[in-house]
């Protein structure tokens, strides 16, 4: 009666804290930080107002993970997604470029995650795509060999995505063990 990742199997077969197996397939320390240390903000109406624009390095470096939502062609990020920490509901934060930087919100056109150049070429190249909820899940899966994607704007707005690079593939619906994936199960 266990639900997760490929990661939150490996913490609970090892007896490591959650978070730990993905901190390591990522390259981060697995001394596990509880909280930012200072949240650089929460994605409010007034910060979208202001549009401040943000460096690559800023978010970065104040984020427990973030994930680049490369186009299908592996030429830009039209997209990218930082998660501020742990929690319920998750504290993520969506930027789209403009100018020499990154401003909160999404882009015109939702993408489907492409996490580097590499990952657009699977994606473009394979007949078969699973579609999971969430970019930590499909990165897991492309570590093991599994062409995987996710959807942009999250379990809400499937509609609002571009799938036209799935179309002519077998595309295969991975529920999450929650209750946002209820309705595919």
């Amino acid at each position: 009666d266990k639900g997760g990742d490929i990661y939150n199997l490996d913490d609970m077969l090892n007896g490591n804290p959650e978070g730990t197996a993905y901190r390591k397939a990522n390259g981060k320390s697995t001394n596990m930080v509880t909280k930012p240390e200072k949240s650089l903000h929460k994605c409010s109406k007034t910060e979208r107002n202001k549009q401040r624009i943000y460096s690559r390095e800023e978010l970065a470096s104040n984020s427990e993970a973030v994930y680049e939502y490369w186009d299908i062609k592996g030429e830009k990020i039209p997209m990218i997604e930082v998660r501020y920490g742990k929690g319920k509901p998750k504290p993520f934060c969506s930027y789209r470029p403009q100018g020499d930087g990154w401003v909160v919100g999404f882009p015109d056109v939702l993408p489907i995650y492409c996490g580097s150049p590499a990952h657009a070429k699977r994606i473009r190249e394979t007949d078969t795509v699973v579609i999971v909820n969430g970019c930590k899940t499909a990165k897991a899966l492309h570590t093991i060999g599994v062409v995987a994607t996710n959807r942009a704007g999250g379990e809400k707005s499937p509609e609002k995505v571009d799938w036209s690079p799935l179309y002519g593939k077998t595309v295969v619906l991975w529920a999450d063990n929650d209750p946002y994936d209820e309705k595919l199960k």
